[in-house]
């Protein structure tokens, strides 16, 4: 009876144990089935291969779109993430891990534009969706066979006079985009104010939302000269850093208005400065706008600006250039009234952010000769320094030195010298004369006397012996 019992015990603790391992088996089976196609090489993504949203500082499929020789793993590598620090009209860059949503391994797969699994942005002023019409940019797959997706939200502003021209400037509005593809436009554009907060929902089950969610706000303008110290005649780069003054993607150019003035000018002149094309790094994380400052004599009557044309220009060659009279040690200013303010300032307060150089005090007459210095190489600036210090000419130098070379050769032919006597030329060239010998009579040796042999006193000698 006791073997029954026992022989029952172990056919359960075995079935328990069958069914038991059935389940973990199936549990891991659902896994892998849902998770399949893990990316290779990614940091970010964990090692189940779960969904995942990535917000992108940076365009992480500049270049590397579609290629074969680029897998997903190595897009996500390359995406900066950023959840804070983006400005009022920053664009997010967006990638989204989901490669149960490959469903065509041979073609470019799209997310987030259907009733069942919408993709929805929103902020505290704003909200658009990918469904809101048929024709909306959806969110497309950043390779053939990669499930990896890729869009990008743009944060909009809101209608506002950011340069001073007493207009609200085109900003603001929530809407998907459809005129041009998610590469070129974007999924969408959400409103935005002095600061908050925009989250991306993606519905990826009846009943389940995944979202992520990044912070923005206005950020003070800084401005500079690229030297603290000019001449006249000089130009200079006045570089306006604003990056709250980008909107994506450059729908209509305006200008931001600068005065710069100097002692020499108090009255100045103001002009507007234009974004500079620098798409090097992270595009929103630069906002600049240079001006060309030429530095002419004071006494010119020369007031010519340029900054009313093509918009665009380069750091080095901007599109604005001023003409600005000054002197020698006049100081330069340059002003600019800054309307996008993060808090405690208000909607509509402005700040005047300022940047100062200096003309240097030279004479005048030493401009051009200073400026020509700057050009030439370092052994002509050496050789000009000892020119200017000696005050004497090229020329002057050279017959110097012939005549110094000359007076040598003189002395030279006059004179013969020896380690020990200087005897006239004419001698030695005609009558060669040699030293007479020395007749010296050798010295007598010396006679020396032998020592007197000492006498010594054997007593005494074995006295001091014993006594030692």
């Amino acid at each position: 009876m006791l073997d029954l019992r026992i022989q029952f015990i172990v056919i359960f603790l075995v079935l328990i144990s069958f069914v038991s391992i059935n389940q973990i088996s199936s549990a891991y089976a659902d896994t892998f089935i849902s998770n399949e196609r893990p990316p290779p090489h990614s940091k970010d993504v964990d090692v189940n291969g779960s969904l995942k949203i990535f917000f992108c500082a940076n365009n992480p499929i500049s270049k590397v779109y579609n290629l074969d020789t680029v897998g997903p793993g190595q897009i996500m590598d390359s995406c900066k993430e950023r959840l804070d620090g983006y400005s009022w009209t920053s664009r997010i860059y967006v990638l989204i891990w989901a490669p149960g949503w490959n469903v065509n391994e041979f073609k470019l797969d799209t997310l987030g534009n259907t009733n069942e699994n919408p993709i929805s942005v929103n902020s505290r002023d704003g909200r658009f969706t990918l469904i809101e019409r048929s024709d909306c940019n959806p969110f497309i797959e950043t390779g053939e066979d990669h499930g990896l997706f890729y869009g990008s939200i743009k944060l909009s502003g809101f209608r506002t006079d950011v340069n001073g021209d007493g207009k609200a400037d085109v900003y603001g509005g929530n809407k998907c985009e459809y005129k041009f593809s998610t590469i070129d436009d974007g999924n969408g554009k959400v409103e935005t104010k002095q600061e908050g907060a925009v989250t991306l929902n993606w519905r990826y089950h009846e009943d389940y939302v995944m979202s992520k969610t990044a912070t923005y706000s206005m950020n003070e303008a800084k401005m500079k000269f690229d030297n603290e110290e000019y001449v006249v005649g000089d130009e200079g780069i006045l570089t306006l850093t604003d990056v709250d003054l980008l909107r994506w993607p450059f729908d209509t150019k305006i200008g931001y208005p600068i005065r710069i003035y100097s002692t020499t000018d108090l009255g100045g002149i103001e002009v507007n400065a234009y974004y500079a094309k620098n798409y090097a790094g992270i595009p929103q994380r630069n906002g600049e706008y240079p001006i060309k400052v030429v530095f002419v004599d004071g006494k010119s009557s020369i007031k010519e600006t340029r900054g009313s044309g093509a918009p665009f220009g380069t750091l080095k060659e901007p599109n604005s250039i001023v003409y600005l009279r000054v002197n020698p040690g006049d100081n330069i200013y340059a002003e600019f009234y800054d309307k996008t303010l993060p808090k405690p300032a208000s909607i509509g307060d402005e700040k005047k952010i300022e940047a100062f150089a200096r003309i240097s005090k030279i004479n005048n007459d030493t401009t051009s000769e200073k400026s020509e210095i700057r050009s030439t190489s370092t052994n002509e600036i050496i050789e000009r320094q000892k020119n200017i210090e000696l005050e004497i000419e090229p020329e002057k130098i050279k017959n110097l030195s012939q005549q110094i070379s000359s007076e040598e050769h003189i002395i030279s032919t006059n004179y013969h010298v020896t380690p020990d006597i200087v005897i006239p030329s004419s001698f030695s060239t005609q009558y060669p004369v040699e030293p007479e010998p020395l007749e010296l009579e050798p010295p007598e040796p010396l006679e020396l006397e032998p020592p007197e042999p000492q006498k010594i006193d054997l007593l005494e000698f074995f006295k001091r012996i014993f006594s030692w």
